[in-house]
């Protein structure tokens, strides 16, 4: 039997059959991809919680500091006790009694990028411009000592906030605000903005008092959810 070669209009038409087939699938496989990242940051978020509740059971009650002071000053991703209980690597100076702050990049949100700009050649990324604490889960005895919350006096656990998606160490209520977050940058106008890394960057994950992580669309997180005043019903 004689066999044809494929003439120039046949193999066009292969080349546009593939390339149509390519540009419907690579949607659908980008969104799974997407998808996969944001199931990722979410376990490292249900990770924390845990971590903040382990932390509370050694600490009477108490979550984790935002920030304490004394001769060596912390914010929580320094705290050497938190940090070990998130199974981060754990490194103190014994020149300053200070806590190594990064972490191995398994714990960052895989959307991120902020923790780019401050790396380092090891691999060792910071966890705090991939995540921010809820700056007003505490209560304030000065510009830099604060009183973390207990745990047990929250009134409303599944619905107060304590870490979200973040560009920087602390996220509050009012950089929750979808125009706040510009990608990430170095830096940007509006403080330290909630970042909306997933679902076309409107929506941020976070992790709740009571334990449970869960990703929330820019506007009820901004304004459906406890971020202060935590104590009160």
């Amino acid at each position: 039997m004689k066999r044809h070669p494929f003439t120039l209009i046949e193999l066009l038409v292969v080349i546009a059959i593939i390339t149509i087939l390519a540009s419907m699938l690579l949607p659908a496989l980008n969104q799974s991809r997407n998808q996969a990242k944001k199931i990722k940051c979410t376990g490292n978020l249900k990770q924390m919680g845990m971590a903040g509740a382990f932390y509370a059971d050694g600490y009477d009650g108490y979550w984790v500091p935002m920030r304490y002071e004394g001769a060596n000053p912390k914010a929580w991703y320094q705290n050497l006790a938190f940090r070990t209980l998130l199974g981060g690597m754990v490194w103190e100076d014994p020149a300053t009694n200070h806590s190594d702050e990064r972490i191995a990049p398994g714990m960052l949100c895989p959307m991120s990028r902020a923790f780019l700009r401050i790396g380092d050649s090891n691999k060792w990324q910071h966890l705090e411009a991939s995540y921010g604490l809820n700056s007003d889960a505490h209560t304030t005895l000065s510009s830099s000592q604060t009183v973390p919350l207990k745990i047990a006096r929250i009134a409303q656990p599944t619905n107060s906030v304590a870490f979200t998606d973040g560009l920087d160490w602390r996220v509050a209520q009012w950089t929750a605000e979808f125009g706040c977050y510009q990608g990430e940058t170095e830096t940007d106008p509006n403080g330290s903005p909630v970042a909306f890394r997933h679902g076309g960057n409107s929506y941020a994950n976070g992790v709740f008092f009571d334990g449970h992580a869960e990703t929330r669309y820019w506007h009820p997180l901004r304004w459906q959810t406890r971020w202060s005043k935590l104590y009160e019903r």
